[in-house]
């Protein structure tokens, strides 16, 4: 064979420039649609939204049918909480707030609560002073704020 630019097909056997001319010009097509920004922003959105359907697949795909509707009313042991049937209150944030692991400011911070979101509470702790949230709206998920931050709709 013969030295050859890397841009140009390898110079082969007169036989063999047919299909090896085919093969490059079937790659020179591929190189075109792959240039193409629109066809390219498809591709990539394709990709995230297929990402992004795995993570709430595996984030969302446990069921908690089970502990729906289940409050924490607080115990005589000084705030360790047990699970009592209950839908919970709604609640909306006075200001943005960090969601913690327990009810106190010593607790891991979990995330960050925007202001005037709404939250459903399903305990407090033994002084009244951190209620228990269900956060994101629609999770199971749970963590602890201040009560002076929330404004509940009726009688924790």
């Amino acid at each position: 064979m013969e030295e050859h630019n890397h841009g140009d097909p390898p110079r082969l056997h007169p036989a063999a420039n047919a299909s090896a001319a085919k093969g490059w010009a079937d790659w020179a097509d591929w190189q075109g649609v792959l240039r193409n920004r629109f066809i390219l922003a498809g591709l990539g959105l394709l990709v995230v939204l297929l990402l992004v359907a795995i993570v709430l697949f595996a984030v969302g795909g446990e069921d908690d049918s089970d502990t729906a509707g289940v409050a924490a009313r607080p115990t005589s042991d000084g705030g360790v909480t047990t699970p009592v049937l209950g839908p919970g209150l709604p609640g909306q944030l006075r200001t943005t707030t960090t969601m913690r692991n327990g009810p106190g400011s010593t607790y891991a911070i979990l995330g960050t609560i925007p202001r005037d979101s709404v939250v459903t509470v399903v305990g407090r702790n033994q002084d009244d002073t951190w209620l228990q949230v269900l956060y994101p709206p629609g999770t199971q998920l749970r963590g602890w704020v201040r009560a002076s931050l929330i404004d509940v709709n009726g009688d924790v």
